[in-house]
Parts: structure tokens; C-alpha cells; sequence
């Protein structure tokens, strides 16, 4: 039987202002599967522990992100996570600002000293290309001065507040200051931030990918088991346009023109066609044409076509 291919998501909303969410090419955005991103130190190498932890988070890739998820360790108890109201806004100069703040998370949680708990964050946080903003997770556990086993989070020291202390192809996590007082944006004491200092965790997020459509540059941002996908398709509609002598492929696509199997690849999910042999990929859309597929799937590795040639192929077509 076949299966049901899951459609991608709506684009999002940008809350009140209700303007779609947009990728870097002005198109409307779907989301992609979750990724993470970790610091290089996990809890075995955090050297610190106590109640906070403020830090810049930057997009570094091409395609917007969305935040979903914030990993802790500690003691843990009453978590909160706060990040900067304005889109673009570090955490610089803000940390005995409360009002620049928005509460994104609240949550009770049980002592995790070795092992990461994730924090969902509410609506998550939206990042553009090189934009960056301002996180802060508070615990408020009471720790006893000079114990560390008694913080409510862990934490690592910096060697300066410019370097890298997690990244990925999209996402890098900045250094920033601690914070050792169980009230949250508390500047009481001389004590309270402490720094350079550095986030110990991972921040899972998802990807915004435009909606496909023809074109080489939107293409290229997809997944590269969706690009093997359309190119497989298109190549097995030429190829049973071109061989009448396939019965099987000239009922198949032979009869669809191009632009039909173009809207069809819009309405799919960015893993549509993932761990897909070739006859699963065709049996996603429906198609029999399994003799011309296994004849082109043999040979899509040595038919280096490039998508802007399919493209020209179905303008001339159309």
C-alpha cells in the first residue's frame, strides 16, 4: 500500500504583526527536521555551578532557525528562561534589565547533575541570518558558597567573550556572565555576574527552508535526499517521454506534463523522499514506473544534470 506523503508545514506567523516568515530568497518559509547544536564541553568538563547563566546565541547560516528547546544540567528546581525582547538584541549591558526581557519558559525540574534535560521554549526563538539574542537560564536552587555539587546550574569558563563555545553549519553559542543569585536580574552584590563564563548544554532548533519551487538557488537549500528525489522523477519523465517503446514509463509520467510534477514537489515535506530507494520514491507520488526508474537510478550519479538544464528542459516544454 502506498503511504500518504506528509505535507509541509504552513510558514509561521511573527505574532501580532502577523507577516509571513520569510527566508534570505523572500519566500515563504516550512520548517525542516530538529537539529542540535552542543557546546564542546558537556557536563563531565562544566568547572561551575551556580543559579544563571547569560549568553548570545547567532545564526551563522543562510536560512532563518527557530529555538525549541534549551538542554540544562544541575541541580535544576525552578528553571526559567528569559531572552531579549527585541529581534537582533544581545545580551550586552542588559543583565540588571529585567523589562528587556521576556520570560520564554517555566519550569520545575529534578536535580540532573550528569545528564542534559531539555527546557521547551514557549513559541520558540526566531533567529535571521547573522542575527543575534540574548538567552538567560536562572535556577532558582539555593547552593552553599563553596560547594559546587550545590548550584543550580552548570556551567564553564571562557577565555574571552568573543570566542566559540558550540557551533554548527547554522548556529553558534557565544560566552556570557554567570549569575550567583537566586533572585533572577538580581545586582544587589558585587558578586552577582561573573564573567567571561559559558553556557554548558544544547539548543535544539529547526531549520526554515523556502517553499520549493523551480529555481536553482531555492533548490539547493533543500535536502540533499529531496534534490535526489525531484532530479530522480524528472529524469525518469524525460527518459519516458524520449522511449516510447516503455509501455510501462510512457503510461506512468509520459502523460504528465512537467509543471504538474513541479506543483506536486511544493506540496511535499523536506524528508519526503529520505531512506527512499527509487521505486519508493516514484510509489510516493503514485507512479509506476519502475522499468524506467531502476534504468535512470543506475545511472543518476554518472548524469551529472544540472537542475538549471531540468529547469530549461521544462520551460521549453511548458
Amino acid at each position: 500500500p502506498l503511504h500518504q506523503p506528509r505535507l509541509a508545514a504552513a510558514p509561521p506567523r511573527w505574532g501580532a504583526m502577523q507577516t509571513p516568515w520569510t527566508c534570505a530568497t523572500g519566500t515563504p518559509a516550512c520548517f525542516s527536521s530538529m537539529e542540535v547544536v552542543a557546546t564542546s564541553s558537556g557536563p563531565a568538563q562544566a568547572g561551575h555551578a551556580f543559579n544563571g547563566i547569560m549568553f548570545d546565541v547567532e545564526n551563522i547560516g543562510p536560512v532563518p532557525l527557530r529555538l525549541v528547546t534549551i538542554g540544562v544540567c544541575g541541580n535544576l528546581g525552578d528553571i526559567k528562561v528569559f531572552r531579549t525582547k527585541h529581534y537582533g538584541q544581545g545580551y550586552a549591558g542588559l543583565h540588571a534589565e529585567p523589562g528587556a526581557w521576556a520570560r520564554i519558559a517555566h519550569s520545575l525540574r529534578r536535580a540532573s547533575w550528569d545528564k542534559l534535560v531539555d527546557i521547551p521554549v514557549a513559541g520558540g526563538i526566531f533567529l535571521q541570518p547573522s542575527e543575534q539574542r540574548g538567552l538567560y537560564v536562572h535556577s532558582g536552587h539555593q547552593p552553599v558558597w563553596g560547594d559546587r555539587r550545590t548550584g543550580g546550574l552548570r556551567y564553564q569558563s571562557a577565555w574571552s567573550y568573543g570566542e566559540s563555545l558550540g557551533a554548527d553549519r547554522h548556529l553558534r553559542i557565544l560566552p556570557g556572565r554567570a549569575h550567583t543569585s537566586m533572585v533572577p536580574f538580581d545586582s544587589s552584590y558585587s558578586a552577582a555576574w561573573r564573567g567571561p563564563r559559558g553556557f554548558v548544554g544544547r539548543l535544539t532548533y529547526v531549520v526554515a527552508l523556502p517553499h520549493w519551487r523551480p529555481s536553482h538557488e531555492i533548490h539547493m537549500e533543500w535536502p540533499l535526499s529531496f534534490r535526489q528525489g525531484v532530479r530522480l522523477i524528472l529524469l525518469c519523465h524525460c527518459r519516458s517521454r524520449s522511449d516510447r517503446s516503455s509501455s510501462r514509463g510512457q503510461a506512468a509520467l509520459g502523460v504528465l506534463p512537467p509543471e504538474v510534477l513541479c506543483c506536486i514537489f511544493t506540496f511535499l515535506a523536506h524528508d519526503a523522499f529520505q531512506g527512499r530507494d527509487s521505486a519508493g520514491v516514484l510509489s510516493l507520488l503514485g507512479l509506476t514506473v519502475l522499468g524506467a526508474a531502476d534504468h535512470v537510478f543506475k545511472n543518476v550519479r554518472r548524469v551529472a544534470l544540472p537542475l538549471k538544464d531540468i529547469v530549461g528542459y521544462i520551460q521549453e516544454e511548458q
